[in-house]
């Protein structure tokens, strides 16, 4: 009893519990994909279904109350479709820091890629993801979002 005492402290300092959001795709769908997070929850609405499970828009973005994805806080992704967990079949899938050159101003959000059927069967670690310019084209899709105002950061 008194060795669990001892290594109690140092467990408690390691970090167990991971702050989890639960995203789910469209079906079939494959392409570059956004959770975005939103500080003033105040009357805004998000799309989420009874299992706490939030939903991708048609412009390919989910929007989740920015606690869940605090900075200090380890964070875990879980990605569905039609209540199966994909998340394996994802690349490039982490947060992302960024600024905007127009207004300086500092965004952060979570980005993946859903490749398609073909794809998937390539390993995360194969050189075809590194050599291809996957990552390029999920930051000019996040920059015309952002510009054209399907994306928001409230």
């Amino acid at each position: 009893m008194l060795y669990l005492l001892l290594i109690l402290p140092g467990l408690m300092s390691c970090s167990l519990i991971f702050n989890t959001i639960n995203v789910s795709v469209p079906k079939g769908k494959q392409g570059w994909y956004y959770v975005i997070p939103v500080k003033d929850t105040v009357g805004f609405t998000f799309e989420i279904s009874s299992k706490n499970v939030y939903k991708i828009n048609k412009d390919g973005v989910a929007y989740v109350p920015a606690n869940l994805m605090d900075k200090r806080e380890d964070l875990q992704v879980k990605i569905y479709e039609e209540g199966v967990d994909v998340t394996a079949d994802a690349r490039y899938l982490g947060r992302v820091e960024t600024s905007n050159t127009i207004n300086a101003k500092r965004y952060y959000y979570i980005h993946f890629l859903i490749p398609t059927d073909r794809e998937k069967g390539i390993a995360a670690d194969e050189a075809y993801w590194r050599e291809s310019n996957y990552r390029e084209q999920g930051d000019l899709k996040f920059d015309s979002l952002l510009k054209t105002g399907k994306i928001i950061f409230k």
